[in-house]
């Protein structure tokens, strides 16, 4: 049976190869050999996870926004909107019978291709290339959804600021070898750490995933 191409499921499956480097990571540790770190192998599924995050968005944005240009009326999502292909692209679709939606979303790659859905501003707008809400509000609806009965509730504040912490790690690891600055040595990295960090971009991703498609 094929796997699902769905971006929700490729995003699953991402996540869930950060999850075996955690549970790789732990065993190794019980091993106690002083040969490998395991703390390399959470820091590669802490990476691993913002990765599969920013490759999940990106899917969401190609695949769902030619289906909102192919729509003849209604108001388009404020960042669709601006969006305005190029003449080349305008000279396919009149003359050489590109199909629109397949036109634009080869636009979207070369786009936004390289942009990353890292920080909570991008993030948001990444969004509303697909939502009708302003961006403010994104971030709001985002915590609502983060917000289970048994927790205490999520607010834009406290969603962007875990978020950022967990970028910031990431960053470290990928920009500075995650060294800390005062001892010239790795900073320690326990499978709790970076399992709660998976965890976070499983809940995030999914959340705005409601966003996208509740709204």
């Amino acid at each position: 049976m094929a796997l699902s191409t769905a971006p929700l499921a490729v995003f699953e499956r991402n996540l869930s190869y950060a999850r075996g480097m955690v549970n790789g990571g732990r065993a190794l540790a019980r091993l106690g050999t002083s040969e490998l770190d395991p703390a390399d192998l959470h820091r590669a599924a802490w990476t691993q996870s913002i990765s599969a995050f920013d490759h999940w968005l990106h899917l969401e944005i190609y695949r769902r926004t030619p289906v909102i240009v192919r729509k003849v009326s209604g108001e388009r999502p404020p960042m669709l909107a601006k969006t305005r292909l190029p003449f080349d692209m305008v000279e396919k679709v009149q003359h050489h019978g590109v199909e629109l939606g397949e036109a634009f979303a080869d636009h979207m790659r070369t786009e936004i291709g390289r942009t990353s859905f890292h920080q909570p501003e991008a993030i948001a707008e990444g969004v509303r290339y697909l939502v009708n809400v302003p961006q403010a509000k994104i971030w709001d609806l985002t915590a609502q959804y983060l917000t289970t009965p048994s927790d205490p509730p999520w607010t834009r504040e406290t969603a962007r600021l875990r978020h950022r912490e967990v970028l910031d790690r990431r960053n470290r690891i990928a920009h500075e070898a995650d060294l800390d600055s005062t001892t010239g040595r790795r900073r320690s990295m326990t499978w709790q750490e970076a399992g709660d960090a998976v965890t976070w971009i499983d809940d995030l991703g999914h959340a705005l995933y409601r966003v996208i498609t509740e709204h």
